[in-house]
Protein backbone atom coordinates (compact mmCIF):
# COMPACT_ATOMS: atom_id res chain seq x y z
CA UNK A 1 0.00 0.00 0.00
CA UNK A 2 1.75 3.19 -0.92
CA UNK A 3 -0.07 5.51 1.54
CA UNK A 4 2.19 3.20 4.08
CA UNK A 5 5.36 5.55 3.30
CA UNK A 6 3.53 7.75 5.57
CA UNK A 7 2.90 5.73 8.58
CA UNK A 8 4.89 6.72 11.70
CA UNK A 9 6.27 4.66 14.21
CA UNK A 10 2.64 4.26 15.85
CA UNK A 11 1.60 3.32 13.01
CA UNK A 12 3.69 0.53 12.22
CA UNK A 13 3.11 -0.91 15.71
CA UNK A 14 -0.60 -0.76 15.39
CA UNK A 15 0.03 -2.73 11.94
CA UNK A 16 1.96 -5.46 13.66
CA UNK A 17 -0.21 -6.05 16.51
CA UNK A 18 -3.31 -6.28 13.80
CA UNK A 19 -1.40 -9.27 12.40
CA UNK A 20 -0.98 -10.64 15.21
CA UNK A 21 -4.79 -10.59 16.47
CA UNK A 22 -5.13 -11.73 12.41
CA UNK A 23 -3.01 -14.92 13.34
CA UNK A 24 -4.98 -15.78 16.54
CA UNK A 25 -8.49 -15.21 14.20
CA UNK A 26 -7.37 -17.54 12.00
CA UNK A 27 -5.97 -19.93 15.18
CA UNK A 28 -10.11 -20.45 15.84
CA UNK A 29 -10.04 -17.48 17.97
CA UNK A 30 -13.19 -16.01 16.43
CA UNK A 31 -13.97 -13.25 18.76
CA UNK A 32 -11.35 -11.40 17.68
CA UNK A 33 -12.96 -10.70 14.19
CA UNK A 34 -14.76 -7.43 15.25
CA UNK A 35 -11.76 -5.82 16.39
CA UNK A 36 -10.05 -7.29 12.89
CA UNK A 37 -12.84 -5.26 10.65
CA UNK A 38 -12.23 -1.84 12.85
CA UNK A 39 -8.39 -2.33 12.29
CA UNK A 40 -8.62 -2.95 8.72
CA UNK A 41 -10.91 0.09 7.89
CA UNK A 42 -8.34 2.28 10.14
CA UNK A 43 -5.18 0.66 7.88
CA UNK A 44 -7.11 1.44 4.90
CA UNK A 45 -6.67 -2.40 3.66
CA UNK A 46 -9.43 -2.75 1.99
CA UNK A 47 -9.96 -0.17 -1.75
CA UNK A 48 -13.96 0.45 0.36
CA UNK A 49 -11.72 1.66 3.53
CA UNK A 50 -9.48 3.66 1.09
CA UNK A 51 -12.16 5.54 0.15
CA UNK A 52 -14.07 6.18 3.86
CA UNK A 53 -10.22 7.58 4.66
CA UNK A 54 -10.18 9.45 1.31
CA UNK A 55 -6.97 7.85 0.68
CA UNK A 56 -6.84 8.56 -2.84
CA UNK A 57 -3.55 6.59 -5.28
CA UNK A 58 -2.66 9.86 -8.10
CA UNK A 59 0.10 8.94 -11.14
CA UNK A 60 2.78 11.24 -10.23
CA UNK A 61 3.21 14.03 -12.78
CA UNK A 62 6.42 14.89 -14.38
CA UNK A 63 8.83 16.23 -12.01
CA UNK A 64 10.24 18.50 -15.04
CA UNK A 65 7.48 20.69 -15.30
CA UNK A 66 7.37 21.22 -11.81
CA UNK A 67 10.61 22.23 -11.28
CA UNK A 68 10.55 24.54 -14.27
CA UNK A 69 7.41 26.66 -12.68
CA UNK A 70 9.06 27.28 -9.41
CA UNK A 71 12.25 29.68 -8.99
CA UNK A 72 14.47 28.12 -6.64
CA UNK A 73 16.07 31.33 -5.50
CA UNK A 74 12.35 32.19 -4.00
CA UNK A 75 12.24 28.74 -1.82
CA UNK A 76 13.29 28.51 1.60
CA UNK A 77 15.64 25.25 2.24
CA UNK A 78 13.85 22.99 4.95
CA UNK A 79 17.17 23.21 6.73
CA UNK A 80 18.09 26.33 6.93
CA UNK A 81 14.85 27.06 8.29
CA UNK A 82 15.15 24.05 11.20
CA UNK A 83 18.42 26.21 12.26
CA UNK A 84 16.76 29.36 12.58
CA UNK A 85 14.40 28.42 14.59
CA UNK A 86 16.06 26.45 16.67
CA UNK A 87 18.88 29.10 17.01
CA UNK A 88 21.47 27.76 15.76
CA UNK A 89 24.49 29.85 14.14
Amino acid sequence: MPHCVLWTETDWRFALETARLVEEFWRGELNRAAELRLRSAKLGLTHEDRLKIRVRYVEPEDQAEDEAAVDSSSVTRLEDRRKRLSGAP
